[in-house]
This record gives structure tokens, sequence and C-alpha cells, in this order.
């Protein structure tokens, strides 16, 4: 098969727009490369999970927003691609 026939089988899985505390720490503590673009406090609000741990996610607009973006980007740079999901 050749390339152009496999694109009706890719599917874009999710953009997570949120993070964890234990894996902040985790990531700063071993030098995890762009730790800083991951953990935006001042874009952020914390958050507990069902599960009791401590999550950050983007405020709702700013998260909003960015999906938005994300959405124009995709369709201008992959418009055959379907997204399956966003959180």
């Amino acid at each position: 098969m050749r390339a152009s026939e496999y694109i009706h089988y890719l599917t874009r899985e999710d953009v997570k727009l949120g993070s964890n505390v234990k894996k902040h720490e985790y990531n700063l503590a071993n030098n995890i490369g762009k730790e800083d673009l991951l953990w935006q406090p001042d874009f952020q609000e914390a958050k507990e999970s069902q599960y009791g741990s401590r999550n950050i996610r983007y405020r709702y607009g700013i998260k909003r927003e960015m999906i938005e973006l994300f959405k124009s980007a995709h369709k201008r740079i992959i418009p055959w691609n379907t997204i399956r999901y966003i959180f």
C-alpha cells in the first residue's frame, strides 16, 4: 500500500491540557525537558482528582481558546485527519 492509502486509518487521539503535581516534581527532579512549557501556574488552576491526587488544568477560557487554536492549525495542516477528543 502507498502512504496515501493509509490516510483514512489515521486519527488523532488526544491533546492533554493538564498535569499532575507528582509528575511535575518527578520531571523537575529528573531534568525532564520542557517542563516549563507544561507547568504554567499563571494560566492553570488547581484541581483534585476523584482519586485524591493534586492536578492542574488550564482555566476554562484559556483551555477553550487553546483547543480552538489547535483545531484551526490541525485543520490547516492535516485537514484529512480526524481529532477524536481533546481534554
